[in-house]
């Protein structure tokens, strides 16, 4: 996973986005419920980034898209 989480930082920082934050947990009413891997600052907002270097299936997906919603970002 390491390895993954350098290259999708790297990719981010080719495309302009500065990485403000790694591993952020998402909390709901005071508790963890997820984390997001990165999170990115970019020209337009703040976008949550999950890095995944196997297959992904639609949960991975949904849940990606919530953790964005629930720290106010862009999935």
């Amino acid at each position: 996973m390491k390895s993954s989480l350098t290259a999708a930082k790297a990719a981010l920082h080719s495309l302009g986005f500065k990485v403000v934050g790694e591993r952020t947990p998402v909390r709901v009413g005071g508790y963890e419920v997820s984390d997001v891997d990165l999170l990115a600052e970019g020209p337009d907002g703040l976008y949550a980034v999950e890095v995944k270097s196997g297959r992904l299936d639609v949960g991975g997906v949904r849940q990606a898209y919530v953790n964005a919603l629930l720290l106010d970002a862009r999935p």
